[in-house]
């Protein structure tokens, strides 16, 4: 039987190979890959990597604070808070002050407390897969562990001073970014990455192929606050339109598919478009797809 801290390290390490496996996946368009830094001047693969090492242990406490959990799910929300804040201290020593998972240990913070808490309940130690119904019911408890919070975030913010970047988008635009999708429960991940994922569990393509498919299809649907903060409404239009087309006439599994992604590199550096709202949730689909076992 696994004890407490064993199942924390178990599901931070399925964190942190979402970080690195959306890290090292290449061609992405506008990201930080294996080739090149994309639309980023102050960051590349290797500040990722010591990012990504560095929120291990805030990772273990993160699904800690959910297994060891006895109170309301509004609770277990106010307690994982302050350990997010540490470990953004981290990243920030990690990488000298550049922001590369900030709206990642956000989401990991909620989705690993909540599958924590999860576990716990249920009595399950990881020994099996977790079925998509099992994975399902982790998200509806992250959902509760926000609701009452993080709605009470967008009230009143006319009055706020200063704001955030994310805040400042939503009294523009009315986009509620990354606190909008857990506020949502993640449906893009659940409704839509997962069940890619699952269909092609037992498929020959590489996983490489799979999560470059999977990242297509999250920018081709996510409202991105990361696109609309450099471009605008235009910007975050025309890369959906640029992913939408690319799943229509390509595949990464293709020499040409590869090709047109290297392309469309180019075109989202030259626009400076990074849909790092679309990586995060790719990490995170990585992290449940690994509960799953289906990748």
């Amino acid at each position: 039987m696994k004890n407490v801290n064993q199942l924390a390290q178990q599901l931070a390490q399925f964190a942190q190979q979402g970080l690195l496996y959306e890290a090292a996946l290449s061609p992405k368009p506008g990201l930080v890959d294996a080739t090149n830094a994309g639309a980023h001047d102050d960051m590349d693969l290797f500040t990722f990597l010591d990012s990504s090492v560095a929120l291990y242990p805030g990772f273990i406490n993160y699904a800690q604070a959910g297994l060891q959990h006895d109170g309301t799910l509004t609770e277990l929300f106010h307690k994982i808070r302050p350990i997010g804040i540490a470990i953004e201290k981290e990243m920030n020593l990690a990488t000298n002050g550049v922001n590369t998972h900030k709206g990642a240990i956000f989401s990991f913070g909620i989705l690993l407390a909540a599958a924590g808490c999860y576990l716990k309940r249920e009595k399950l130690v990881l020994s099996t897969p977790l079925t998509a119904t099992q994975t399902e019911d982790i998200f509806k408890l992250g959902q509760a562990m926000v609701t009452e919070s993080l709605a009470k975030d967008f009230i009143g913010l006319e009055q706020k001073n200063p704001l955030t970047n994310g805040e400042k988008l939503y009294l523009k635009y009315g986009l509620m970014g990354i606190r909008g999708e857990a506020l949502n429960g993640y449906p893009l991940i659940h409704e839509l990455a997962l069940p890619y994922l699952r269909k092609k569990a037992t498929s020959s393509l590489s996983v490489e192929d799979k999560l470059l498919t999977t990242l297509m299809y999250l920018i081709s649907t996510l409202e991105d606050s990361n696109l609309v903060s450099r471009g605008g409404i235009a910007g975050l239009n025309w890369a959906k339109s640029a992913a939408t087309a690319y799943l229509e006439h390509y595949s990464p599994q293709t020499v040409e598919g590869k090709k047109q992604l290297q392309l469309l590199n180019q075109e989202f550096i030259e626009r400076h478009l990074s849909p790092g709202g679309s990586a995060d949730l790719l990490a995170l689909t990585i992290f449940i797809a690994k509960l799953e076992q289906v990748l």
